[in-house]
């Protein structure tokens, strides 16, 4: 009787034993929670000329203070490609690049538009008229940096193409916008001022103007426009003012 007891609790403990034996693979507890790493771009959207580059950068988060490897890669190496994590403008057009971590599992992309060099695109022999244009350029608090490139514009054909000049430690720009507008009649009122917007004929073409940030990748839309008439806008001593304010 009492090997026949010991044997029934023997055989009670097994599985309880072999539970305990394999408690390294069985967890009945609660999973324990996953952190996931997130990568995120410096930029999601971009503008570069032909020509022109700019680095990307990536951000992990949480941050574990560990150093991370990117991978970069264009969806078209014919428009743009990267050198390391520089992606350089090649020729114009739209295309999507992405930074990628090395696990594969995190990854963020910026869609880059790459337009032509402006002084490239213009024929002035192309146009019967022009008229000049004497500015001051201030983007963001910014005022005529050699990093612009300022652009005249007729609809969205480019017409004139901006020079930064110097006089007496003074600079400005100087714009000769062509078209082949025959209308330039001038009302009495056009130009009384120096600044941008005179009324001119009403059936003039009108003229607006853009800047494209170099060191920012970026195309911004200035808010005056003109009236092609044939004439000179803006003076050295009063010059036109073409400003735009796009930061709170």
């Amino acid at each position: 009787m009492t090997m026949m007891r010991c044997l029934r609790y023997s055989m009670r403990l097994l599985p309880m034993l072999l539970l305990t034996a394999c408690g390294e693979y069985l967890d009945f507890g609660e999973e324990s929670e996953q952190v996931t790493q997130q990568l995120a771009l410096n930029r999601h959207e971009l503008t570069l000329m032909v020509g022109d580059s700019m680095k990307l950068a990536a951000t992990f988060t949480p941050d574990d203070g560990k150093e991370h490897n990117v991978f970069w890669t264009s969806d078209s190496t014919l428009l743009a490609a990267f050198a390391s994590d520089t992606i350089v403008a090649r020729a114009p057009g739209q295309v999507m690049v992405r930074g990628i971590g090395v696990s594969a599992q995190q990854q963020d992309s910026c869609l880059l538009t790459v337009i032509p060099r402006w002084e490239y695109l213009l024929d002035p022999y192309a146009y019967s008229n022009d008229m000049v244009v004497y500015a001051t350029v201030t983007v963001d608090g910014q005022t005529n940096s050699s990093s612009f490139v300022l652009g005249a514009f007729i609809g969205d054909e480019l017409r004139g193409v901006g020079r930064l000049r110097q006089q007496d430690g003074r600079s400005y720009w100087v714009v000769r916008v062509y078209d082949n507008d025959d209308q330039v009649e001038v009302t009495p009122e056009d130009d009384d001022d120096g600044g941008a917007g005179g009324s001119g004929n009403s059936q003039a073409s009108v003229v607006s103007f853009r800047c494209y940030e170099r060191g920012k990748g970026r195309v911004v839309v200035f808010p005056q426009t003109i009236a092609f008439d044939g004439s000179a806008h803006g003076t050295l001593s009063k010059l036109t003012q073409l400003s735009v304010q796009t930061t709170p």
